[in-house]
């Protein structure tokens, strides 16, 4: 999984993106995983300081996707999404 995410942070960082929504069904599993990398590229000694402090300045959020068993009108579900911010 280290390749997928070493691509995913490295194309935010070539597009400028600041702001990035992990998004699971019930769980957070994936965002852990994304910001446990994440975590590892902020203080990595190989990357230059301008890859560093992006990295550093990057938001990570936890989007979690729920889906109830409530149909629209048109016949499709209902999701939600419930983005969560941990800093207190």
């Amino acid at each position: 999984m280290d390749g997928f995410y070493q691509l995913f942070f490295r194309k935010a960082f070539e597009n400028n993106i600041k702001i990035i929504g992990v998004t699971d069904y019930f769980n957070i599993e994936n965002y852990e995983k994304a910001y446990e990398y994440l975590n590892k590229l902020r203080y990595d000694k190989n990357l230059s300081e301008s890859e560093s402090e992006f990295y550093k300045a990057l938001l990570l959020i936890p989007n979690i996707e729920l889906r109830i068993p409530l149909v629209t009108k048109k016949g499709k579900l209902i999701n939600i999404h419930c983005l969560f911010d941990f800093v207190l």
